[in-house]
């Protein structure tokens, strides 16, 4: 049953949040982060993702079958990919986004604008996802709501 909230959890937030988090440190050996030469453009897939919400913590790898990537591109442009695969006879999610982005050194905070069927609208919460770490290899950011909401996520260079 946790699973399966968990799962939930992550779709909806997925959906109606593009943020991502993780912590820890980087076992690569690298020396950086959001202060040293951040930002690191190209593909980077996420690997973990712990949520807090409502008390409760749901967390770990991601699990089979389930993708997450993102692209970022030199031009400022972004594409974000998610796959579920769906479970207990659930259909299987697919969401692809694309838009622009870029990166603030001083505040270590990445900002989003998706751009959909020519429309465009800030994702105002992308202001508040704050990069932990980023080197090379690994991506680190932290996300939380004003209800108390956090999200984790640690993204490796695909």
């Amino acid at each position: 049953m946790k699973q399966i909230k968990f799962l939930s959890v992550l779709l909806m937030m997925l959906l109606a949040n593009f943020a991502f988090v993780s912590c820890g440190s980087d076992d690569d050996g690298e020396t950086g982060g959001a202060d040293s030469g951040a930002p690191y453009i190209g593909a980077w897939k996420a690997t973990h993702m712990e949520i807090i919400e409502d008390g409760e913590s749901y967390g770990g790898s991601l699990p089979a079958g389930y993708t997450m990537e993102l692209t970022l591109n030199a031009d400022g442009t972004y594409r974000y990919y998610y796959y579920s695969p769906g479970e207990d006879g659930d259909d299987a999610e697919e969401t692809l986004e694309n838009g622009t982005w870029s990166f603030d050194k001083e505040e270590s905070k990445i900002y989003c604008e998706l751009i959909d069927d020519g429309d465009n609208w800030s994702y105002s919460l992308m202001g508040e996802t704050t990069v932990v770490s980023w080197t090379a290899t690994k991506l680190i950011t932290q996300f939380r709501e004003e209800d108390g909401y956090f999200q984790k996520t640690t993204w490796v260079r695909k």
